[in-house]
């Protein structure tokens, strides 16, 4: 009894493995049967740590992938911007929360520098940019977008349309308006400049 209770208090065995030893007579096939269950359960934890330790892996190269994309993408939008002449101007459908808005222009001034960007439009959560494009309306801007109705009204106004491509919008069909798809900014820096 002594070593079963041990043994769970060392999470080597569990309170099922216990009441099986338990019901054994046989003192011998007790020890025995504990001894079978504690390298069983040693052995699934070990399993355990070893998951463990290769999702953590998974998510840390992941994590630094991501790291490095959004540096590489950061990279290129200023290179747009110093190398190419580009300037740009945020549309975004973020919210009509001032303090939201002053939040985002701050972390683009940050991330990109103060002259990446020369014009901020913000609008209401989930809000369709049809209005605010027609100001921009056969200038030949370049319009880059991740939701597909906001891409279309930027061909529909003689935007160069570009979607990137994200799960929420694989399965749109341009049809018959012109709407270059690309996967992240290396391909949009590629188009751009080429």
């Amino acid at each position: 009894e002594a070593n079963i209770q041990q043994s769970i208090a060392q999470g080597e065995i569990d309170l099922e493995d216990a009441m099986a030893i338990r019901r054994l007579k046989d003192v011998d096939q007790a020890e025995q049967l504990l001894i079978v269950r504690r390298k069983k359960r040693i052995k699934q934890k070990q399993e355990i740590a070893a998951q463990n330790s290769q999702m953590q892996a998974q998510v840390n190269q992941q994590t630094a992938q991501a790291s490095a994309q959004a540096e590489a993408q950061t990279e290129q939008v200023k290179s747009l911007h110093s190398e190419h002449g580009y300037i740009f101007h945020c549309i975004t459908s973020l919210s009509n929360d001032v303090y939201s808005q002053h939040l985002r222009t701050k972390n683009l001034i940050e991330m990109f520098g103060p002259s990446v960007f020369e014009k901020y439009i913000y609008l209401d959560t989930g809000a369709d940019k049809d209005a605010v494009l027609k100001q921009y309306k056969d200038t030949g801007c370049w319009w880059v977008e991740d939701k597909p109705a906001n891409a279309v009204a930027g061909a529909l106004v003689g935007l160069n349309s570009i979607l990137i491509e994200h799960p929420h919008n694989q399965d749109f069909n341009s049809m018959n308006v012109n709407i270059t798809r690309v996967k992240n900014w290396q391909e949009i820096y590629n188009l751009i400049v080429d």
